[in-house]
């Protein structure tokens, strides 16, 4: 059930939402033995409160949002086409992208409609060696192409090819070297 929590009328948030919105975790938790479901929270654009503790480090809720099953929710995308383990990953927040993980997230969706960016290839970007990592070690294919068909390698080699020779931007493209990449293996036969 999808809704609009900025609607003008304020009862037509659930109230779970709200329990949630004041970070009362007894009730919602009362609320949830009662029969609300946190996959019936997400909103019209597919934000949730996982999203954005995924986003803010906020371990608290994310924990809460595990231990109370949300299998729709951590794979449900975004306004900006991003499931919580996507948002975790561009953000660098190592132990939120473990716990998703161990959540069972997919390290590998992606909103084929819109952007199309993995979790991988948001990590590449953003220079997070460790969450690339882990992404990898959970099955994460760094050759599936998101936005203007760039793969995580291909984001890998791009970030080094702009400048950006730090000593992550380096240990992850050797952490990829062995996938292909277009923008590599391109320039390797000039």
């Amino acid at each position: 059930m999808l809704f609009n929590p900025y609607s003008a009328e304020e009862r037509e948030r659930p109230p779970l939402w709200d329990t949630l919105s004041e970070r009362d975790f007894p009730k919602a938790h009362a609320m949830i033995v009662a029969g609300a479901r946190l996959d019936d929270i997400i909103e019209e654009d597919g934000d949730t409160f996982l999203h954005r503790a995924a986003q803010e480090n906020d371990k608290v809720m994310v924990d809460f949002y595990i231990e109370h099953e949300c299998p729709k929710t951590l794979e449900t995308f975004d306004y900006i086409a991003q499931t919580p383990l996507i948002r975790a990953s561009a953000h660098g927040h190592t132990d939120v992208v473990v716990r998703l993980l161990s959540a069972r997230s997919n390290p590998n969706a992606r909103d084929e409609g819109r952007i199309g960016n993995t979790a991988l290839r948001e990590a590449v970007r953003g220079g997070h060696i460790e969450i690339v990592s882990l992404l990898l070690r959970a099955g994460g294919d760094p050759t599936i192409p998101g936005w203007m068909a760039i793969t995580a390698v291909d984001q890998a080699h791009y970030e080094i090819e702009g400048g950006l020779e730090s000593t992550k931007a380096v240990g992850i493209q050797q952490m990829l070297a062995r996938f292909p990449s277009v923008l590599r293996d391109r320039k390797r036969k000039v």
